[in-house]
């Protein structure tokens, strides 16, 4: 195994997370829009459970889920209070419900919908729902 200084394991983790970050990002938005579809509410924690990112990469790919979402309608912030939160919790155990059932299936039937390289528990999910 060939020994990577600081800078160059820097710049390959980068590098992959550039190649990867929009593809991360959508299979994370479907995730979190599946779960609170099925369940009521969803979390990046629920999203982590089938999306393995790594930790390293995981702050920056996630920071990117929700904002999106929200700002088209689809999914919206449940208080934190209401869920037995702290009032200034983690972004991973903030929780989403969604905002607006037309818009949440629009924004679905819009998603890429080549699941090649998509988790297999994301693929279920999305298959199942189709």
């Amino acid at each position: 195994m060939e020994n990577l200084s600081f800078d160059a394991a820097k710049n390959e983790a980068l590098e992959i997370f550039n190649f990867y970050h929009d593809t991360l990002t959508n299979f994370s938005q479907q995730a979190l829009v599946v779960f609170a579809q099925l369940h009521g509410s969803a979390s990046l924690e629920d999203v982590a459970k089938v999306i393995k990112i790594p930790e390293t990469l995981k702050a920056r790919v996630f920071a990117a889920v929700p904002g999106p979402l929200i700002q088209l309608g689809v999914i919206r912030l449940i208080k934190p209070e209401k869920v037995g939160l702290s009032s200034s919790p983690a972004l991973h155990e903030l929780r989403y419900e969604i905002a607006d059932n037309r818009a949440a299936r629009n924004w679905h039937l819009q998603a890429p919908t080549d699941l090649r390289g998509m988790p297999e528990a994301v693929r279920k999910i999305k298959v199942s729902m189709s």
